[in-house]
């Protein structure tokens, strides 16, 4: 295990093994833990393509997109901060940007970045940026939130969002909204409010009254909101599918692609 060139990462330590007495035999145990994100993934003989995953009673040989996926999050760097340097400014929904604007100018009225032009703006919140030669392009993050989807497949190429309305059984779906259908700009930014704007009707509103005005925004729409926008900014876009929403007759599903950076048991703490 302490030979790199046949395990690239030694996991073990003297407690992860154990003798224990079964029936009267002696019998070994060895736990293993989860390797952490930063040296997954776990390889033999020097070679990362041989790199397996425990699935329930077998050890399953990884696929390419799965190393890769292992090997991206293991990087410091954050993905979202890198530059599209094979775009410019352009590629960019400037009706989105506008929108984008004009929410954050509501609730930051006297911020100092209200008076910047839209790409010094872009800089600002990270959705741009220059490279070594002074040209402007936009980030990760900012082609995902802003971008065209005949763009965003460009770097994303398996880039999808899906929200269906399936409450009828007798018919395969009452209502769609896809980033592909080329009617509006398939961005991230967009179909949050388009998905979120369908899903509300779902929920159930009990009348409630603060003073003589109806209180419509109940403790239930803003979990809806809070799921939808973790689901959106914590996909791994670089899977093969993509974001799907659901609205069926007793439930909402919202899925992204990806894998938890931890155990659940510490995201829960």
């Amino acid at each position: 295990m302490n030979n790199a060139q046949k395990v690239s990462e030694n996991l073990l330590s003297d407690d992860d093994v154990r003798q224990v007495d079964v029936d009267g035999n002696a019998v070994i145990v060895i736990n293993v833990p989860r390797a952490d994100r930063r040296v997954r993934p776990i390889y033999l003989n020097d070679n990362p393509k041989r790199a397996f995953r425990r699935n329930n009673s077998g050890d399953y040989l990884c696929r390419i997109d799965e190393i890769r996926s292992m090997m991206r999050d293991a990087t410091e760097e954050s993905q979202d901060v890198a530059l599209v340097d094979r775009f410019g400014l352009e590629c960019l929904d400037m009706g989105t940007v506008g929108r984008y604007r004009q929410r954050f100018e509501s609730r930051h009225a006297e911020h100092v970045w209200n008076r910047l032009s839209d790409s010094g703006f872009l800089r600002a919140i990270g959705a741009a940026g220059v490279d070594i030669d002074g040209n402007l392009h936009p980030t990760r993050a900012g082609l995902l939130m802003f971008g065209q989807d005949q763009h965003i497949i460009h770097e994303f190429c398996h880039y999808f969002l899906d929200y269906r309305q399936q409450t009828d059984p007798e018919t395969r779906w009452q209502d769609r909204i896809t980033s592909m259908s080329g009617d509006w700009s398939g961005n991230v930014y967009d179909f949050y409010f388009r998905a979120y704007g369908q899903m509300k009707a779902a929920l159930k509103v009990p009348f409630r009254m603060e003073g003589i005005f109806r209180v419509d925004d109940q403790p239930v729409h803003k979990a809806l909101r809070e799921a939808l926008a973790n689901c959106l900014t914590n996909a791994n876009w670089f899977e093969r599918k993509g974001v799907v929403c659901l609205w069926e007759e007793n439930r909402l599903t919202i899925a992204n692609p990806g894998d938890f950076r931890m155990e659940v048991e510490v995201a829960s703490v």
